[in-house]
């Protein structure tokens, strides 16, 4: 076998039809316009579980398209899978139908307005019950036997110009990928049992079929074959983190540089010690030995998947430490390690790797690494043992998708080159989709959600400006450096025993009398007095939540504008970047919260105002955080 699955040497009896059917067993000759079926479904089920109402469904346009989609797909189909999928593409193409006329619901709104999480109505439970019906169809042993069929029968036509055996191909490729097969392996596998260029020729006396037969008949074995279930272990190496060891559920995060000169036999033992070294063995996860070498990798995450198919295990596997990894680089800020090499360990054997030529934006960012790390050790723990019960919810694995895009532009790797204007209009839509994601798990409305998390910005706002006032007064040494430090190091050691607005009030005249910025001192003394007087910090909550009111309107037009097209200018955008940011990141640690805990989303938010709630009642903050560092003690 020579490129794209062409044979120099046939034999001079051999069918040009088995010729044709090898070839077209090579995906490299181009693609066509048409998606295969199975993606047209996926893309179709994430339209009626995720997209947004209004703008997405009861958009004449999107629907035209995606039956458009599903109408060529279906026109690609090879004759045999067609009959075998009838039912199934009725029922589906019946429901999308009824869906599209989008009539009232029986509180008198569109159905088609109706918001993720909250469609009830029964044209879109029998459309999404009939997209995985027909996806399930797909994947049986029927259709995957038709479509090889079809494109068996395709290669005995002569030569024809509509590519049907692409489409045929394309879809048999992804029907595979459904079923736990590699499809890209299988399909090597299947050429090569087709040209059978090892195999012995058959006598004079033997039928010329016979051979060819029973080579038709092995490959059409493996495409009917059902990948066994084995334990999978899936190590990832990544440059440009610096992590201990952190246990987070099925996920153990491993400084490479200690762990792998340990995986020797005569050194300390830990958990698959041997895995790392047979890995080791093939080149793989090297590391500096000495000051002028670079290390490959920087930190392992050795995840442990279980009892489960090989097939797509290293994208399984990145997905749950991606996860881990772009809440930690949201909570810290920090720089977000980059996976670089991978190895697969099926029932205690290495079962394949691979690596990749890292790209960092800027070298040694020992700093970024650190922050990062600590947030690990921080989210990672807690979360990892939920994801190891179950996997994110769809909504919130779609909502940290969303926010790991919202915060690139300003991320550390990002620290080199200035956002662009785009890229800080592109961010708000972004966030506000975070807050929509969140909403369709929680089951309320987006609308509802923004409401909530904006009625909690006063309150973040306030905690935020007295930080600012005592930064403010702790500016510089001056002076009066001493009295500078000794506050400083005071407000360090500050911890849930002894909360930090507690030493705030404790310290708030200390504070005043060592503050140089004269012209915020009115500001600073009213932040700080606040802490301890009710009737100031009431007056100072009244402004929050007017400011609150403005942000919120004013985001929603902003954000209505960067997403049609209308009038946006950078002032605007930039003056609700940070309240959509607030938004944004509460409504994803809200949601996080509820997946570890079992709680529901609407518990936590109103845990969330507990403090506002008692303050606005007339409690002093210091007195409520003393109450509550009591509680913790006890």
């Amino acid at each position: 076998m020579i490129d794209y699955n062409v044979r120099d040497d046939w034999p001079d009896d051999e069918p040009t039809w088995i010729k044709s059917l090898v070839c077209s067993l090579d995906r490299r000759h181009g693609s066509t316009t048409t998606l295969p079926l199975v993606v047209v479904i996926e893309e179709i089920v994430d339209w009626l579980e995720l997209a947004a109402g209004k703008d997405a469904w009861d958009n004449g346009r999107n629907r035209s398209s995606l039956a458009r989609d599903l109408e060529e797909s279906v026109s690609g189909l090879g004759q045999r899978l067609l009959r075998t999928l009838a039912p199934e593409l009725r029922t589906f193409e019946e429901s999308l139908q009824t869906l599209g006329r989008g009539g009232l619901t029986a509180s008198g709104g569109k159905v088609l307005h109706q918001l993720p999480g909250q469609r009830t109505d029964p044209a879109w439970t029998a459309a999404t019950r009939a997209a995985y019906e027909l996806q399930d169809a797909l994947a049986s042993d029927r259709a995957v036997a038709a479509c090889w069929e079809d494109l068996v029968d395709v290669a005995h036509e002569p030569r024809f110009s509509d590519r049907r055996h692409r489409h045929i191909a394309d879809l048999l490729f992804e029907q595979l990928r459904l079923r736990g097969h590699e499809p890209g392996q299988t399909f090597n596998r299947l050429a090569h049992t087709l040209a059978a260029d090892d195999v012995v020729r058959p006598s004079r006396a033997t039928p010329e079929l016979t051979l060819l037969t029973g080579r038709l008949e092995s490959a059409r074995a493996l495409v009917m074959e059902v990948p066994a279930n084995e334990h999978v272990v899936v190590w990832l190496g990544y440059v440009g983190g610096r992590v201990e060891h952190v246990v987070a559920g099925n996920v153990i995060f491993m400084d490479a540089h200690w762990y792998v000169p340990n995986a020797t036999a005569d050194r300390q033992d830990f958990v698959g010690k041997q895995e790392l070294a047979d890995i080791t063995r093939w080149s793989l996860f090297r590391v500096a030995e000495r000051v002028d070498e670079k290390s490959d990798v920087d930190v392992l995450a050795r995840v442990d998947l279980g009892v489960t198919r090989v097939a797509g295990s290293a994208r399984r596997a990145e997905a749950i430490v991606d996860a881990l990894l772009s809440l930690s680089v949201h909570r810290s800020a920090g720089i977000r390690p980059l996976l670089t090499e991978w190895a697969i360990v099926r029932n205690g054997v290495l079962g394949g790797s691979m690596a990749r030529t890292p790209e960092t934006s800027f070298a040694n960012d020992y700093y970024g690494a650190n922050m990062t790390a600590a947030a690990i050790e921080e989210v990672a723990p807690r979360l990892g043992a939920a994801l190891a019960a179950a996997p994110l919810p769809r909504f919130l694995a779609a909502a940290v998708e969303v926010q790991a895009a919202a915060d690139r532009p300003h991320s550390r790797e990002m620290a080199l080159r200035r956002p662009s204007d785009a890229d800080v209009r592109s961010v708000i839509p972004l966030e506000d989709r975070v807050v929509q994601h969140v909403a369709a798990h929680a089951g309320i409305s987006s609308a509802q959600l923004f409401t909530d998390l904006a009625d909690l910005w006063p309150q973040s706002r306030w905690r935020s400006d007295v930080r600012l006032a005592v930064s403010i007064c702790l500016l510089g040494a001056g002076p009066r450096y001493e009295e500078v430090n000794r506050l400083r190091g005071a407000l360090h050691q500050t911890s849930d025993a002894r909360p930090w607005l507690v030493f705030v009030a404790e310290h708030e005249h200390d504070l005043l009398a060592v503050c140089r910025v004269e012209s915020e001192r009115g500001w600073v003394e009213s932040l700080l007095r606040s802490v301890s007087d009710p009737v100031e910090y009431r007056r100072l909550m009244h402004g929050y939540q007017r400011c609150a009111e403005v942000l919120n309107l004013r985001r929603a037009r902003v954000r209505n504008a960067l997403v049609h097209g209308n009038p946006a200018g950078m002032p605007a955008v930039e003056s609700v970047g940070d309240f959509a940011s607030y938004l944004s990141r509460h409504a994803l640690e809200v949601g996080l919260e509820s997946f570890v805990t079992g709680e529901d989303v609407a518990t936590i938010l109103s845990r969330d105002r507990a403090e506002m709630d008692a303050l606005l009642a007339g409690a002093a903050a210091a007195d409520y955080w003393r109450s509550r560092a009591a509680q913790t003690l006890e």
